[in-house]
Formats: structure tokens, sequence, C-alpha cells
């Protein structure tokens, strides 16, 4: 078995068409925002309460929901031609 691991759009070209088994991804969900919860006082279970932060970061961001889309479709369309005759595929949208 081979695992690999990075940015799709370098990764799949150097992957023969047919020749993946199964595709699990965890692409970007364009949610990333400049909202900020702030928890107030008290003690957790584990410490402090913290803020919790809805920036995940630019690889998260997108102009739009157009821009999600092209994104999108792009790497789809460079997965499905590399699983073989009954791969499949695990997509966490």
């Amino acid at each position: 078995m081979t695992v690999l691991q990075g940015d799709c759009f370098e990764l799949l070209a150097q992957v023969p068409n047919g020749a993946v088994d199964m595709i699990l991804t965890d692409p970007p969900y364009g949610i990333a925002n400049d909202t900020k919860i702030t928890r107030s006082g008290g003690r957790q279970k584990f410490g402090k309460a913290k803020a919790i932060s809805h920036d995940f970061g630019a690889w998260d961001r997108f102009d739009g929901f157009d821009d999600f889309m092209t994104f999108t479709k792009r790497w789809v369309d460079l997965c499905v031609p590399k699983l073989r005759g009954g791969g499949y595929a695990c997509l966490f949208l």
C-alpha cells in the first residue's frame, strides 16, 4: 500500500491513470472567515476557556462560491481518471 499526502495538483501529475484503488480526501470547505468566538470566564476541564477562530488560513479562502466550485471541479477532474475500474473515493465535503 502507498499513501500519498500533499498538494493534489502536484501529486496527481505523478500518478498514472487507472492506478488508484481509493481516494480519501478532506479538501478545503471554503468556510474560513474573520469570525472569532470569545468565551469568557470560568475554567474548563483542561484549562482556561479560549477564543475560537474561524480563520483556518488562506488555503480555505475563496473569492465567492464560483471560485470555490472552480477549485473543486479542478481537483475532482484530476482525481477521477486516477481511479482503477471498481476504485472508489471518499470525499469529506
